[in-house]
């Protein structure tokens, strides 16, 4: 703590013109924990930072590691403890938790993950987590019924595929979700475990088979590689992740990345300045984004309502 109060007194002061400031004893470091490359809103979150004065290379480093397994991104977590990092950004589910299963100290910012915190006992409560988990939660059931609705709208959607990432401890939750979004709409799900990128081809080729109208991909999973072979099956696929449609998937339904990435580096300044943790409420994402490859659809086939292009806030073309 009283490292901290150092630190949060020396950037309160930084802004006084004429005033010297000691340096710390050692620099200022985060840590940045993906489960697949996330490099664009990574680097988004160190521009927010350096706003809040934070620059690289001036008594502020940053660490990244990425690991697509529950094993490994455990070890990369353990790794960045051992850094001493004064916080951890994760991003997704997986990364979350395996922060958490590496430490109860270090401040752990969540940067968007779809996850119910309470319920996975990684905060006491939203309002006041007591813990060392904060940051930003996206409602998973809603993604999953505002996904397969958007699916629904788009063409007729009687089976839609599922393809969960075994190895994600938030599985179970995820496949739950759909399956009541699902059932509200009438829709049929067909869901296949997988751990690797050699495993999605017998899936697809099997959606492709039984008549399949659409598949989902966990954002967990390789979603470029995925995208492709839906693609290549000539099946819609969707997302809950912006990229996923930036890498051919026909559409995402997503929480705003420049909300996630704004809020969650709030955070991260806040705590660098001395806040607990523990003190700071989760939060839940305020706003969502329609993403729709119309390179995609005309590749599939597809025409797009008007209705759903007007809701779109973003097209890719």
């Amino acid at each position: 703590m009283r490292r901290r109060t150092s630190l949060a007194l020396a950037a309160a002061c930084a802004g006084l013109p004429g005033l010297a400031i000691a340096r710390p004893a050692r620099a200022v470091r985060i840590g940045l924990l993906y489960p697949r490359p996330q490099q664009i809103r990574a680097d988004e979150i160190l521009d927010r930072l350096q706003q809040h004065g934070w620059k690289r290379g001036d008594g502020f480093e940053v660490e990244r590691r990425m690991a697509d397994t529950p094993e490994l991104l455990e070890s990369s977590a353990a790794e960045l403890v051992r850094l001493r990092v004064d916080a951890i950004v994760t991003f997704q589910t997986p990364a979350v938790l395996a922060a958490r299963k590496a430490t109860s100290r270090v401040p752990i910012v969540m940067a968007g993950a779809a996850v119910d915190p309470v319920s996975r006992g990684l905060a006491a409560s939203l309002a006041s987590p007591g813990g060392n988990v904060t940051g930003i939660v996206v409602p998973g059931a809603r993604l999953a019924s505002k996904s397969l609705e958007l699916v629904r709208d788009l063409r007729p959607t009687r089976r839609v595929g599922v393809l969960a990432n075994e190895a994600d401890s938030f599985t179970p939750s995820l496949v739950q979700a759909l399956a009541d979004a699902a059932h509200v709409l009438d829709i049929r799900l067909g869901t296949t475990y997988v751990r690797h990128r050699d495993e999605y081809a017998a899936a697809f080729t099997e959606w492709r088979a039984s008549g399949t109208d659409a598949v989902f991909v966990q954002p967990s999973l390789a979603t470029d590689d995925a995208a492709a072979m839906a693609l290549s099956h000539r099946l819609p696929s969707f997302s809950f992740v912006r990229t996923f449609a930036q890498a051919g998937g026909l559409l995402a339904y997503a929480a705003n990345s420049s909300e996630l990435t704004r809020r969650s580096a709030d955070f991260v300044d806040r705590i660098l300045r001395g806040t607990d943790a523990a003190r700071l409420p989760i939060e839940q994402a305020t706003s969502y984004d329609l993403i729709l490859n119309l390179r995609t659809a005309r590749a599939l086939g597809l025409s797009i309502p008007k209705l759903l292009m007007l809701r779109a806030t973003e097209l890719i073309d």
